[in-house]
């Protein structure tokens, strides 16, 4: 039964592991969207690029190259489309190194989120999951062995027993009644088995 000191600091505790809960979505949710805001730039970035390069293709298209003294143009053209293809092909590559180190950024925000939030919960004297195991574990056993003293204790209500005598033989009994005399343990507890039994 919880004192009275105790229910308030029951409530706080909650209260406290549910602060720490909150800030840790809250984390979670912010660094999720830093990563989409970078992601945004550079599709914006990648977007703006391909709009430039492709209006510099359309204007080329339609540039009439053929006309004479147009072949310095027509080499500038040709240079253009050259250096806007490259510049298409790495503003894909950043956006690519970009996305990984978003994605690794976050990973650190997680990892540092948790181990704030399992620090907390540490300080609140909330178990960690392999202290919950084992304090499990330790109740399984603590059953099992309540469980063997009830077996035990109801063959020695029904008096069925072996007494160790000396010398590797034993006395099988029911009751105070001597049935028989066995050497060996194995071979005792083979004879209670079988009375048992029956």
């Amino acid at each position: 039964m919880a004192t009275q000191n105790e229910a308030p600091l029951t409530a706080l505790a909650k209260r406290q592991v549910e602060a720490v809960q909150t800030t840790a979505a809250d984390a979670r949710e912010l660094a999720h969207k830093i990563v989409l805001a970078g992601l945004g730039v550079l599709s914006l970035a990648e977007e703006e690029g391909t709009k430039l390069f492709k209006q510099m293709t359309d204007k080329g298209a339609s540039f009439d190259l053929t006309v004479p003294g147009r072949e310095v143009a027509q080499s500038a053209v040709t240079t253009l489309q050259t250096q806007a293809s490259n510049l298409a092909t790495a503003l894909l590559e950043r956006r690519d190194e970009a996305v990984f180190v978003a994605g690794e950024a976050s990973k650190k925000v997680e990892h540092n989120v948790q181990d704030a939030v399992t620090t907390a919960m540490r300080r609140l004297g909330v178990p960690t999951r392999r202290e919950i195991t084992e304090l499990t574990e330790s109740v399984e056993r603590l059953a099992a062995n309540i469980e063997k003293l009830r077996a035990d204790r109801a063959d020695a209500d029904s008096g069925i027993s072996a007494k160790h005598l000396g010398g590797g033989w034993y006395e099988v009994r029911v009751g105070g009644a001597v049935l028989k005399k066995v050497q060996g343990k194995d071979e005792a507890a083979k004879a209670v088995a079988e009375l048992r039994k029956r």
